[in-house]
């Protein structure tokens, strides 16, 4: 699996630009235009980057910067946009954007940013000690000398219960974090959650524990 993108911008043009930039950097990007449409997709699939214009037809993006942090969503989050005023840094900084970039920006500085940000997200995951570490590029999961692998949608669907932790995930919402070709429904979740909980056992993990919530879902919890 790539990486995941999340592309907030309303002007077709530009967006359409950017989108062309990130895929030619092998980055896979999910852009939606309005606010309303930046909430759906925050909901259904966790990016491991986020890009937020502030001038929104529906809304402002600071507002989607406090909706994610609020949400407990760590991924980083870039504000690009046309503001150039303190205050208006400032808003964002505060309201938990890891960066502020004004247009118009060059290609290479943007990319840069990028790499960078996605570079200190895995540096901040990577096991300690005790710590486990999700490795998206090579499906698998370790905790200290251990690891375990995983196929396409077992990783997909460990991803999403990780980045939730803590959190019940309704069977539902493991589906629509999901590509849409992988053709699962609710009826086959459970097996695909016992594959994995198989798999972390077979390989001596103890540091995760996936749980079920009788007729809800899932939950990840860490030992």
């Amino acid at each position: 699996m790539g990486t995941d993108i999340l592309l907030i911008e309303d002007d077709p043009v530009l967006g359409e630009s950017l989108k062309t930039i990130m895929v030619n950097e092998e980055l896979q990007v999910n852009w939606q235009q309005t606010a309303k449409s930046a909430r759906e997709a925050m909901n259904q699939k966790k990016p491991d980057l986020a890009i937020f214009d502030l001038d929104l037809p529906d809304g402002n993006g600071i507002d989607l910067v406090k909706e994610a942090r609020e949400q407990g969503h760590r991924y980083p989050i870039i504000i690009l946009t046309a503001f150039s005023g303190e205050h208006f840094v400032i808003q964002g900084l505060e309201a938990g954007a890891n960066d502020y970039l004004r247009k118009p920006l060059g290609n290479q500085e943007l990319v840069a940013r990028i790499k960078v940000h996605l570079r200190g997200a895995n540096i901040a995951s990577s096991p300690q000690k005790n710590e486990i570490k999700l490795d998206h590029q090579q499906r698998s999961l370790c905790f200290r000398d251990d690891t375990c692998y995983f196929n396409t949608k077992q990783m997909a669907l460990l991803k999403e219960l990780y980045q939730q932790e803590g959190r019940i995930v309704k069977r539902a919402q493991l589906i629509s974090s999901l590509d849409s070709a992988f053709d699962i429904d609710e009826r086959t979740i459970d097996s695909h959650l016992s594959q994995i909980r198989k798999k972390l056992r077979d390989a001596g993990i103890k540091g995760i524990k996936i749980g079920s919530v009788y007729g809800v879902g899932y939950r990840l919890e860490k030992k």
